[in-house]
C-alpha cells in the first residue's frame, strides 16, 4: 500500500501527474532495493509529485515531503534519479541538522560556505552510492554520467563507508548539478549565502 501511496495520492500536485507516473511506478518494481526505499520514504510521508518544472533532473522538498523527477528524460535516467532522491529523503534529519548549523549565520564567511557545501555533499554521497548500486543491479551503468562515480562504487561496493568517502571527494572536485552542469560545490556555497541573507 505504501508503494501506491507514494506514486498515486490525492495530495499530489495538480497538473503534474499522468502516464509518466504510471510508467515510473512500473519501472521501479524491477528493483527490490528501489521498492524498499519507496516503502520507507512513503512511511515517512514523502510523495512523488511529478515534474521538477525547472532545469534540475530531480529534487526533493524535505519540508513538504515531496519528490520531483524531470519527466522529459528517458525512463531509465528518471529511475536512477529517483534512487538518488529517495536516499536524500531518508537523510532528511541529517540535512535538517546541517541547515540548522549553517544557514542562520549572522556573518557568513567563505570558510563556512565551503564547510557547508562539503558537508551537504558528504550526505549526498550516500545518494550517489545508492544510485550507482541500482544502476549496476539493473544493468544501467551507462546512465551514470560521471564514469568516476561508477569506478569508485565498483572498487568499494562492499564497504559503503569507504565508497562514500571516495565519492564525496569526487563530488567536491568534479560534481555538477542541473542541465547547465553547475559546479556542485559552488551551487551549495551560493545556497549558503542566499539563505544566510534571509536569516
Amino acid at each position: 500500500m505504501t508503494f501506491c501511496n507514494f506514486f498515486f495520492s490525492s495530495t499530489q500536485v495538480a497538473g503534474r501527474m499522468g502516464a509518466f507516473a504510471t510508467a515510473l511506478a512500473e519501472k521501479s518494481k524491477t528493483s527490490d532495493l528501489l521498492c524498499e526505499l519507496i516503502d520507507r520514504v512513503a512511511k515517512l510521508g514523502f510523495k512523488y509529485c511529478g515534474d521538477t518544472l525547472n532545469d534540475s533532473n530531480a529534487n526533493t522538498d524535505a519540508i513538504k515531503r515531496r519528490i520531483f523527477i524531470r519527466s522529459n528524460k528517458d525512463i531509465n535516467t528518471c529511475l536512477i534519479s529517483l534512487a538518488y532522491e529517495l536516499t536524500n529523503a531518508l537523510n532528511k534529519e541529517k540535512f535538517t541538522k546541517i541547515f540548522e548549523a549553517f544557514l542562520h549565520d549572522e556573518t557568513p564567511t567563505n570558510e563556512r560556505a565551503q564547510q557547508y557545501a562539503s558537508t551537504v555533499l558528504q550526505v549526498e554521497s550516500e545518494a550517489m552510492f545508492t544510485k550507482c548500486k541500482i544502476a549496476c543491479d539493473l544493468n544501467l551503468q551507462s546512465y551514470i554520467k560521471n564514469p568516476k562515480y561508477l569506478k569508485i562504487f565498483l572498487a568499494h561496493k562492499d564497504d559503503k563507508e569507504s565508497a562514500c568517502q571516495a565519492l564525496h571527494q569526487e563530488m567536491v572536485r568534479n560534481g555538477t548539478i542541473g542541465k547547465n552542469k553547475t559546479s556542485a560545490i559552488s551551487h551549495y556555497q551560493n545556497q549558503y549565502y542566499q539563505y544566510c541573507k534571509k536569516a
